[in-house]
């Protein structure tokens, strides 16, 4: 017997029937992601990385945020931080890629050498360890890394 779909208005229905219907099996709803812009997700991405500013080493302190500008108009970054079909926690951004770029800089002696944990709690402004963590030390793409080097060697100057 094959299932099918149908498409009912909303309007006519109490809670309790949704609620019925839900319990049995029978409810299922499809829900459509909001779509941002590329703008909306490089400004998501500035907002939660600036939360470390404060943590960036001495050298960096004054260009982190033009670092963080450049990495975020640069198109080979733009796979990393562009939500995509894996991302199912979080639709404003990639934050398994915005990880994965943390890291790295945290490598490269951008920020403090804070724990992954630490960088976790900060970011996610909660004590309880998150997902995202696994990429804080994951290693970049060879390519990646060079121009990701050079940017950072590029702004240390500043």
């Amino acid at each position: 017997m094959k299932e099918f779909f149908k498409q009912v208005p909303v309007e006519g229905f109490t809670a309790e029937e949704v609620l019925i219907l839900w319990k049995a099996g029978h409810l299922f709803c499809r829900f459509k992601p909001k779509k941002l812009s590329e703008e909306e997700i490089k400004q998501n991405v500035h907002a939660y990385v600036s939360q470390l500013h404060p943590y960036a080493t001495a050298v960096f302190r004054s260009s982190i945020d033009d670092l963080w500008d450049e990495i975020l108009h640069d198109d080979l970054f733009l796979p990393f931080i562009i939500p995509n079909t894996h991302t199912r926690k979080c639709r404003d951004m990639n934050k398994n890629g915005v990880m994965l770029l943390v890291g790295s800089l945290r490598a490269m002696g951008v920020y403090q050498d804070l724990s992954d944990c630490k960088i976790c709690s900060i970011l996610e402004q909660c004590d309880v360890d998150c997902s995202y963590r696994a990429y804080l030390s994951k290693q970049l793409d060879d390519n990646v890394w060079r121009e990701l080097k050079r940017l950072k060697d590029f702004y240390k100057d500043f």
